[in-house]
């Protein structure tokens, strides 16, 4: 709906009473209400008497139709600014601009602009105390309970657009002396913003050649606004105090009473995400500040640093500095100290060892370091020593170690090499290792007796020597002998053993083999060549010992298991599922005697199809076809009977999916499936006191535009409306 005002707009009507006018046509050179203003649409309207002293102005609105125009509201009448009753003869009607709807200026300059109507605003002379003829424009209005407006927009979306209130003096020029608020649009800076007053979407107050006075000049406090309620602000009262987060009171009085802090305190930010606040004992993070009292404003120090902190370096009781000198301390631990004399500066050293310390490696009395020379040691217990020395004595045992034998000799052409060491009595075990390579790729194996078990063992493959020599033994055990029992186990770590002969053996033994019994009769897992016994459903049985019980087992349902035993069949048959869940196999007639489908061993020919049955063709044969019509004209395709005041009340309908009722005695009625296009007719009748009856306009495939009206007089809504469609 759009409020237009056109120009030569003006028909007549017929005596429309207080309700709305019945458009009769144009006058001569004019336009008619519903070319000019056009359906739906709003205007200002005179109605008047062609031959009486009848007169009413307002604001209308064109109906759905274009025919008729309802008196919305009165602006002024010959009846006292209420409803006219125009009871006879003909009336003229037109587009106008009501006096008190004009802006216009006076003879002294002066621009006057209406209080706009509403229901709770009265035109009053503004309650200023300024001279009236120091006063270019001056408005005043009482609105009850909302809030009166002087709007100014710019409507343009581009950059540099902005509306804006311009105040100047004496002195102003176009670019001098001049104050401005106003707002840029939304796209006023492609880019980064040149200034602050260049923010899209900015709201700014700013002067030019001029200073900038906000606040209040007579004892009130002043607000900073922020956060996305407006219920945060800070303040600035009457004494110029800043209270930041101040309270939002029942009146002005109590606003704006807290948020000031003490004397002595100082603003403390909280960074960008939360309000300034002040504080007593503010964090203070720098890299210069001066007049700081170390006793009173720095926290955290342990007990007498404060006291220490304050002592001139060098002397007693100072902080030590970096290269300083340390003086005599009481007591302390070092930790990383250079020029300790050892024999006086050291603490906790064993008998001899200050001594042992002062002497030079290599020099008899001094240390051994790691891979140093051993010397000649008076004595001692050695553990794990490689050389040549005839008389080594390892554990006690000097007769039964002998040196490293190297049989180079062995491969020389392929630079293998064997290395064997041969030992009893090492702690426990008695072990002779073998390596065997060459280049960087070394093995070592050897035989061990632990005193419980002989076995052969595997070290990784290595890439010196010397590390496959002292390798890991642990990873591969191929072969085991207990030595109680004489038992020998194979491939103990290992992937798997495999044998080239035939493998005899005249009983199995052993837990978890899964083997018992002799060679002639071999059971594996305890069952022999023929299962007996059940089989569980989880090890792949079916937990049962007849065919019945082991489907039951399964999950078959009583259905399912008499499928499973119904024969097979001779024939073509069709499955039945009886009642009683039993299964039949039926033959095709008893199958369509069981579903109560018929047969026929009649032949023939159609000879005729009956006019008016929706059958069309020729003579039918065994390859003809009958087609079947919906389209014939004479029957009806939709009709509808409604209760049309003041809404819609279906009593009867087919093929109506709606009606809408959109405006007074207007109705869209909608078809459930449509037509093949809008060459469609229709007919319909309203009845009510005074005889309405039915038109209809715009039609469409889907829909149409339907009113019920009086002739000659009004639209008019009547409980019995009625229509139907034909195609």
């Amino acid at each position: 709906m759009t409020f237009l005002l056109v120009n030569r707009v003006r028909e007549t009507c017929i005596s429309p009473g207080t309700g709305t006018a019945v458009l009769a046509g144009a006058a001569l050179g004019y336009q008619t209400f519903s070319a000019g203003v056009g359906a739906n649409n709003t205007t200002y309207y005179v109605i008047a008497d062609q031959s009486g002293a009848n007169w009413e102005v307002g604001y209308g609105t064109v109906g759905a139709l274009g025919t008729t125009l309802a008196r919305t509201t009165v602006l002024s009448s010959s009846n006292g600014g209420s409803l006219v009753n125009f009871t006879s003869g003909t009336q003229d009607v037109w587009v106008d601009y009501p006096a008190n709807k004009a802006v216009f200026q006076d003879s002294t300059g002066t621009v006057s602009v209406p209080v706009l109507l509403t229901t709770s605003t009265t035109s009053t002379t503004p309650n200023l105390s300024f001279n009236a003829s120091n006063t270019g424009f001056a408005v005043g209005a009482s609105v009850s309970g909302s809030y009166l407006q002087s709007m100014l927009q710019n409507k343009s979306g581009t950059a540099g657009a902005s509306t804006n209130y311009v105040l100047s003096n004496d002195l102003g020029t176009d670019s001098t002396y001049y104050g401005e608020f106003g707002m840029n649009s939304s796209v006023f800076s492609a880019s980064t913003p040149s200034d602050f007053f260049s923010i899209n979407n900015g709201i700014y107050f700013s002067g030019h050649d001029g200073d900038v006075i906000v606040g209040s000049g007579n004892g009130y406090k002043h607000y900073f606004a922020w956060g996305t309620t407006g219920q945060s602000a800070h303040v600035i009262n009457a004494s110029g105090a800043l209270g930041f987060s101040t309270n939002l009171g029942t009146t002005p009085a109590l606003s704006g009473t807290t948020g000031y802090g003490t004397a002595g305190q100082v603003p403390v930010s909280a960074g960008s995400t939360g309000a300034v606040s002040w504080s007593s004992t503010p964090t203070l993070t720098g890299t210069n500040f001066t007049g700081v009292p170390i006793s009173t404003a720095i926290s955290g120090l342990g007990t007498g640093v404060a006291s220490a902190l304050a002592i001139a370096i060098g002397s007693a009781g100072a902080p030590v500095t970096f290269n300083g000198a340390l003086g005599t301390p009481s007591s302390g631990t070092l930790t990383n100290a250079t020029g300790l004399p050892v024999s006086t500066g050291i603490s906790g050293l064993g008998t001899g060892v200050a001594t042992a310390l002062a002497v030079s490696v290599g020099s008899a009395g001094s240390f051994v370091t790691n891979g140093g020379a051993l010397g000649t040691p008076s004595s001692g217990v050695a553990t794990n020593l490689t050389g040549t020395a005839s008389g080594l004595s390892i554990g006690g045992n000097a007769a039964t170690a002998t040196t490293a034998a190297t049989a180079n000799a062995l491969n020389t052409a392929n630079t293998y090499q064997s290395v064997a060491y041969y030992a009893t009595g090492l702690g426990a075990i008695g072990q002779i290792n073998m390596s065997y390579g060459s280049a960087s790729t070394w093995y070592n194996a050897g035989w061990r007796n632990d005193g419980s078990s002989f076995y052969l063992l595997l070290s990784s493959v290595q890439t010196t020597q010397s590390a496959a020599i002292s390798a890991s033994f642990n990873a591969l055990r191929p072969f085991t002998v207990n030595l109680s029992t004489g038992g020998l186990s194979f491939d103990g770590t290992g992937v798997g053993s495999s044998f080239g002969g035939a493998l005899s053996a005249t009983s199995f033994i052993g837990a978890g083999t899964g083997l018992t019994g002799t060679a002639a009769s071999l059971s594996i897992g305890g069952n022999a060549a023929n299962v007996t016994g059940t089989v569980a459903i989880g090890n792949g049985g079916t937990g049962a010992t007849t065919a019945a019980t082991a489907r039951t087992n399964l999950g078959a349902t009583t259905v399912g298991s008499n499928f499973f035993t119904l024969a097979n069949p001779t024939a073509i048959t069709f499955p039945r599922i009886n009642a009683d869940n039993t299964v039949s196999a039926l033959d095709a007639a008893t199958f369509r005697t069981a579903i109560g489908a018929g047969t026929s061993s009649t032949t023939g020919t159609v000879t005729s199809v009956a006019t008016g049955t929706g059958l069309t063709g020729g003579t039918i044969t065994t390859s003809g076809t009958i087609s079947v019509s919906t389209t014939y004209s004479q029957y009806a395709k939709a009709f509808a009977r409604w209760n049309g005041i003041g809404g819609v009340t279906i009593a009867a309908s087919y093929n109506i999916s709606s009606i809408t009722r959109f405006a007074t005695a207007a109705y869209t009625v909608t078809f459930t499936t449509p037509f093949p296009d809008a060459n469609y007719s229709g007919a319909g009748i309203g009845v009510d006191s005074q005889g309405p009856v039915t038109t209809w306009a715009s039609p469409t495939a889907s829909n149409c535009v339907v009113s019920t009206i009086i002739p000659n007089v009004s639209l008019s809504e009547g409980p019995y409306t009625s229509i139907v469609f034909f195609r």
